[in-house]
């Protein structure tokens, strides 16, 4: 289709679409159709047309979120003048919604919207500015929030970084910056990633380190686990290595990682961790090798108990039995035998 046939069939389209959007009875139902048209004309640049439908739109509620969605196309065509016009016309016209935490609602939504617009289009400061028209404080911090870490995913750092040092929550001012270093300690800048945690908590980076691992990026994990000053917070975060290795499979590097650990305690536990990763992923032959080396005696019968339970529901009734006798615990091997008998009369 040529591209003047596809201008004809678009227009005759937008008029049989206003006209059946007239024959609409319900207010509501009439005003959220317009709406949809409004964003759809402002989205092909007709913004005009897209206005003037706004002025057919009787709900006011409804009118400043469609010209909302106007602002938002303005700046997104690099029309900013025109932009912030709209938008301030959209709440003006939010102020006149009578339920007070309604119209308060929907001048959060129009804010946050034209502020993720101008900050992916490095419009930085107008994008703050545009949140400080939002009334909440804590709803303020949520969307700036929402911004830095938008602006960290895409890699634009610096940008992001502004946007978070004017969060005025602290809690979403420190999601903010981990979710900042852990963007950067993703692309390998680990020192820069490093910098930014310890302006909040540097014991986040143990959920940096976990988080990488988690992803299957085991060499960045342990370039931040090695910057954890904190020895203890360091072997969590190495335990927290562990467990990931295991559970994506890669369990002769779990286990070099484990049997690494000087503390017998954190050893016996990371060891349980790849035995029980293990056991649910049948394997369960393997993971009693494993939990023979377990020194920790809760630990081991917890981890055997664990391994019955698995031979149990692969109905291996016998080995399972064998595994729960040689649980220390008296109690917890009681526990085992009697899961083990229910389950095989069922």
């Amino acid at each position: 289709m040529r591209r003047d046939e596809m201008e004809k069939e678009l227009e005759r389209a937008y008029q049989n679409a206003l006209q059946a959007i007239q024959g609409i009875e319900n207010d509501e139902d009439r005003a959220w159709a317009l709406k949809d048209i409004v964003k759809a004309l402002a989205e092909l640049g007709r913004f005009d047309d897209a206005l003037q439908v706004t002025r057919q739109i009787e709900i006011e509620a409804i009118r400043s979120l469609a010209l909302g969605s106007v602002a938002v196309a303005f700046a997104k065509a690099g029309q900013l003048d025109r932009s912030f016009q709209t938008f301030r016309h959209a709440l003006r016209t939010a102020q006149k919604v009578k339920h007070a935490g309604k119209g308060s609602h929907i001048r959060s939504v129009i804010s946050e919207a034209l502020a993720e617009t101008l900050a992916r289009a490095g419009q930085i400061d107008h994008a703050i500015r545009i949140v400080r028209k939002i009334d909440d404080p804590e709803i303020r911090s949520s969307v700036l929030n929402n911004l830095a870490e938008e602006l960290a995913k895409a890699g634009q750092f610096d940008s992001a970084l502004r946007v978070a040092q004017k969060i005025e929550a602290e809690r979403h001012r420190s999601w903010a910056f981990k979710a900042i270093a852990y963007s950067l300690a993703r692309v390998g800048q680990i020192d820069d990633a490093i910098r930014v945690i310890r302006r909040v908590d540097e014991r986040l980076l143990r959920d940096i380190a976990k988080s990488l691992a988690e992803e299957g990026q085991i060499d960045l994990a342990f370039q931040v686990t090695q910057k954890v000053e904190d020895e203890i917070e360091r072997i969590w975060a190495l335990g927290d290595i562990v467990k990931a290795l295991a559970k994506a499979g890669q369990i002769h590097l779990a286990l070099q990682c484990a049997r690494a650990f000087e503390d017998l305690e954190f050893r016996s536990m990371a060891l349980s961790h790849i035995a029980d990763e293990l056991s649910e992923a049948g394997q369960c032959d393997l993971a009693i090798q494993i939990a023979q080396e377990i020194d920790s005696t809760t630990q081991r019968s917890h981890t055997l108990f664990n391994i019955a339970m698995a031979l149990a529901k692969a109905n291996r009734f016998e080995d399972a039995i064998n595994v729960a006798e040689r649980i220390d615990d008296p109690v917890l091997r009681f526990q085992a035998i009697a899961a083990i008998v229910a389950a095989g009369r069922a």
